[in-house]
């Protein structure tokens, strides 16, 4: 009730309306009303409760708005540290995990028509770290984060790697025909296929082709692990940033 008073500003609208008509008993303009005439102090001591519940409903709402027009802005600068946070991140390993992307591109005889990108997952998010296309319109980031889970990428990081026809989608800027996915996994030399921390997925405009079937994606994207692993210690896990204040 109070949030459908404040959001249609019905306060604003009785506060002057009130203030008339106490006015108007006050100076006796309704002692023609019988009832009026025969209750005044009665009639007077109802508009004035009325009136203090009126200023006290605007001072609530005044006080909960500032609070509100604080809550924002104090998420609006946490929103544009996280940002910062993930930029800063991926700054410090773009540059050798795109390097590491363009070779694996090139053994695997990807032409401008195929893209490569690798996403580390945490948050219940798809963070993309690193991206590499010959392409340069495909190359580059629609998003920094992909939290959707009816998007494809839930769907192979749920049930299990895939590789399949897809339907063109704007949102990634790039109309794909064919993708498939990868895990990418936490270094463990005793289950070195136990803690997944990402995914790397391959994408082409080629609805035809057969090079993302052809069973060299596995050994590349080993890989492709080991270097994560060994070469960068890769593990992105914001939670550990976010707990300590990073």
């Amino acid at each position: 009730m109070l949030k459908w008073i404040q959001k249609y500003r019905i306060v604003d609208v009785f506060i002057p309306l009130v203030a008339i008509i106490f006015t108007l008993l006050i100076e006796g303009k309704f002692d023609d009303i019988g009832s009026v005439k025969r209750h005044p102090i009665f009639l007077m001591s109802i508009m004035f409760v009325f009136s203090f519940i009126l200023i006290v409903l605007k001072i609530y709402f005044e006080y909960s708005e500032e609070n509100l027009k604080k809550k924002v802005s104090s998420l609006s600068v946490e929103n544009d540290f996280f940002k910062e946070l993930i930029s800063s991140f991926k700054y410090q390993i773009s540059q050798p995990l795109e390097d590491k992307l363009y070779e694996i591109y090139n053994e695997l005889n990807f032409d401008n028509r195929y893209r490569i990108t690798v996403y580390t997952y945490t948050k219940k998010q798809f963070f993309s770290i690193g991206r590499y296309s010959a392409n340069t319109h495909y190359k580059e980031f629609g998003r920094i984060s992909i939290k959707n889970e009816n998007e494809v990428l839930f769907d192979a990081w749920h049930n299990g790697e895939l590789n399949k026809k897809v339907n063109p989608n704007s949102e990634r800027k790039m109309p794909s025909e064919k993708i498939a996915i990868k895990y990418l996994y936490e270094k463990n030399e005793h289950s070195p296929k136990k803690d997944k921390f990402g995914v790397v997925v391959f994408e082409t405009t080629n609805s035809n082709t057969k090079k993302l079937n052809n069973g060299k994606l596995d050994s590349t994207v080993k890989n492709l692990n080991e270097f994560l692993n060994d070469n960068m210690g890769i593990r992105q896990d914001l939670n550990f940033a976010m707990q300590e204040d990073l």
